[in-house]
């Protein structure tokens, strides 16, 4: 989890939330704009000051550590989760719990209040799905027993979806977390040093349950929900496809058989992302003669932000626009960016997660095995 740090900021605090409590606001959507001003007053103010500590960390060479409970959204879940209390029939009253579920990992009596509202109301709301990732990734047991309370109670299918994903992500990660701890003696003793054995002890433990609960979590995604859950393995082929171009043409990832391809899904905002063009770029023009292609999918919300950005920064290759939540992110099971798939000619996925050399190493490899064959 990230880790923030706040000390003077206990002042300016202070002084944020007596103004609020002074205008007295009468109106529920009132009171909960004046927590979510002092909210963000408070993060703003902790930027400067985690920055001038992270600074001082660095030029000391000290590890920079930020205890949660000092992080803005921590000194604020209980405020959230009081206005949801008080106000359930209000419209900001499920954003309040999302705020007091975010803020509450290391105060187990707000993090416990918090469930309880969860379950008694809202368990069965389709909205559960914005929270079910978040219920995943925490630290205590409750809240990933709730993930499995959703996925019994819940009558939505998309969030039975998305709590299925949010479990194969979280306890895939875990596990390679832990391989690496295993393989690494250096970081297990670092982990130690700064976050103490038990909590390494706890992640070793997690992940060898996981391998199974991993498996069990795959099984009946893919049985129940495999329209959700493609299989995306290196050497299965890459799922049919269908984009539009940015004049709005229909296009087919099939249409590109006899190519190595290159599948960027991306976005103008995401800064990794952008940090890949300059090589893309390089890779498109050494490759030009050669039977290659590189598409990139852009989430944008709008066409219009693409093509913007298209029109100042140099990309002289395929593009299609997806939108946020066109099919193609289900299709290719997406949930960070970018995302990257290899194909062969023969639409085989070859390769993921690659970037800058490596990349195009895997690229000029899969060249090679054609290029002979369409010389005879």
């Amino acid at each position: 989890m990230r880790r923030h740090m706040m000390t003077p900021l206990l002042v300016i605090f202070a002084a944020t939330v007596a103004q609020a409590q002074d205008t007295k606001p009468s109106q529920p959507a009132a009171d909960f704009a004046s927590i979510k001003k002092a909210l963000a007053a408070e993060e703003l103010a902790f930027r400067d000051v985690a920055k001038k500590r992270f600074d001082k960390a660095k030029a000391e060479g000290k590890r920079f550590y930020i205890p949660f409970e000092e992080s803005p959204p921590a000194k604020f879940a209980q405020q959230f989760l009081e206005f949801a209390e008080q106000h359930p029939d209000d419209s900001h009253a499920f954003e309040a719990v999302e705020n007091a579920l975010n803020g509450s990992f290391t105060n187990p009596p707000t993090r416990q209040r918090t469930l309880k509202l969860l379950r008694t109301t809202y368990l069965k709301d389709p909205r559960m799905k914005r929270i079910v990732p978040r219920l995943v990734i925490s630290p205590d047991d409750e809240s990933r027993a709730m993930v499995h309370e959703v996925i019994a109670q819940s009558p939505d299918r998309e969030v039975r979806v998305v709590a299925y994903k949010a479990l194969i992500q979280h306890t895939e990660a875990l596990v390679k977390m832990a391989e690496r701890l295993e393989a690494d003696p250096s970081l297990r003793k670092d982990v130690e040093a700064n976050e103490g054995k038990a909590y390494l002890d706890s992640i070793l433990s997690r992940a060898e349950r996981g391998k199974a609960d991993l498996k069990s979590y795959q099984k009946v995604a893919r049985e129940t929900y495999g329209d959700r859950f493609p299989d995306l393995e290196i050497g299965k082929p890459a799922p049919a496809l269908v984009g539009r171009t940015l004049d709005d043409k229909e296009t087919k990832l099939s249409d590109y058989r006899g190519k190595v391809v290159v599948l960027d899904i991306w976005a103008t905002w995401c800064g990794p992302c952008r940090e890949m063009i300059p090589h893309e770029r390089e890779m498109v023009e050494r490759l030009k003669d050669k039977p290659f292609a590189l598409i990139s999918i852009s989430v944008d919300e709008e066409k219009e932000t693409l093509t913007s950005f298209l029109s100042r920064e140099k990309m002289p290759w395929t593009h299609w626009w997806n939108g946020s939540s066109g099919k193609i992110i289900d299709s290719l099971d997406i949930d960070h960016y970018p995302t990257i798939f290899v194909l062969d000619a023969n639409g085989v996925i070859r390769g993921k997660e690659l970037r800058g050399e490596r990349l195009e190493e895997t690229v000029n490899k899969l060249i090679a095995e054609i290029e002979p064959k369409a010389a005879k």
